[in-house]
């Protein structure tokens, strides 16, 4: 299903199409929203205008209410199964409400989503094996997972993905909530094996006020790059790894130095058996003007 199908689908709940579409986004995005972002999304003051989308949310039951600090009013949680049903989504069977962490964790990534509210973007499990494999055709043996006994889950991490550019290349999300941007770092590691295989690709880091330390989400790209097979070997060193490796595969080794045999394991690890490496994508770091204080020091942390 599209966003454009998910968003008509909503509509019919009886929303108007930009409230259709900010709740479809909220849906894609944890379910979690503040008036703000309404307001940021349509472009209005706070006030009368973002008050009427949840009146009716909140006297439909489609909404409640959620209060985690008295002094910065209600954060609002979609729970109406009708709007998960119109959406062909799952709906979410939790007990009780989730930490603050992980709902100001929800909310960063609105605040980034719905100031790109018309791009196509790919949020679910289901969505992103959708792009990944059938339109980019991807195996699902690269895809960040995470197994539980006898259940795998795919993309665990609630990441968004979009398309951007012709011919478009993926762009992904990613937080860094922590001054050195360990987030950073995390994401590269569990998608170094998808990345090694896009021709093209750009992460997007986004970031609360305050919560990073200058150049630290660089350094940490950097150094994550530099401990996968992202970072492309010099010519001269692949050249050198491609004699070597005629060698070897001749069994011509009794007089080919120590050092030589451990310089040829080093690089096999960043070449591999013939594949290529692709060149590392650019980073984009989009610093929120929040700072999320208001739920606790460790808010985005999870």
């Amino acid at each position: 299903m599209t966003f454009a199908e998910r968003v008509d689908a909503v509509v019919t709940l009886g929303f108007s199409h930009r409230h259709a579409t900010f709740l479809t986004l909220v849906l894609l995005n944890g379910g979690y929203f503040v008036r703000r972002q309404y307001c940021a999304f349509a472009g209005v003051k706070k006030g009368m205008t973002d008050f009427v989308v949840v009146r009716r949310l909140l006297s439909h039951r489609l909404a409640r209410a959620v209060s985690y600090s008295a002094q910065h009013g209600h954060v609002y949680r979609l729970c109406g199964r009708p709007l998960y049903a119109a959406a062909d989504l799952d709906y979410p069977l939790t007990r009780g409400e989730p930490s603050q962490a992980l709902v100001a964790r929800r909310l960063m990534l609105l605040d980034f989503v719905v100031t790109e509210p018309n791009l196509e973007w790919y949020t679910t499990p289901k969505d992103k094996c959708d792009l990944f494999a059938g339109r980019l055709g991807l195996p699902e043996t690269l895809f960040p997972r995470k197994t539980r006994k006898t259940t795998t889950q795919f993309w665990p991490e609630d990441l968004p993905v979009f398309l951007l550019g012709q011919p478009p290349q993926v762009q992904f999300v990613c937080l860094a909530t922590d001054a050195h941007a360990s987030g950073v770092g995390a994401f590269v590691r569990q998608h170094a094996a998808l990345l090694q295989q896009l021709s093209g690709w750009t992460l997007h880091v986004v970031a609360p006020r305050g919560s990073v330390v200058d150049g630290a989400c660089e350094k940490a790209y950097e150094r994550a790059l530099h401990a996968t097979v992202l970072s492309p070997a010099p010519d001269a060193d692949r050249e050198w790894f491609e004699r070597m490796r005629a060698r070897v595969d001749a069994g011509d080794l009794s007089d080919v130095p120590i050092a030589d045999l451990r310089r040829y394991r080093e690089l096999a690890t960043r070449i591999g058996n013939g594949v290529k490496t692709r060149a590392a994508g650019p980073l984009v770091v989009h610093v929120l003007r929040r700072s999320y204080i208001n739920f606790g020091p460790f808010a985005g942390v999870v």
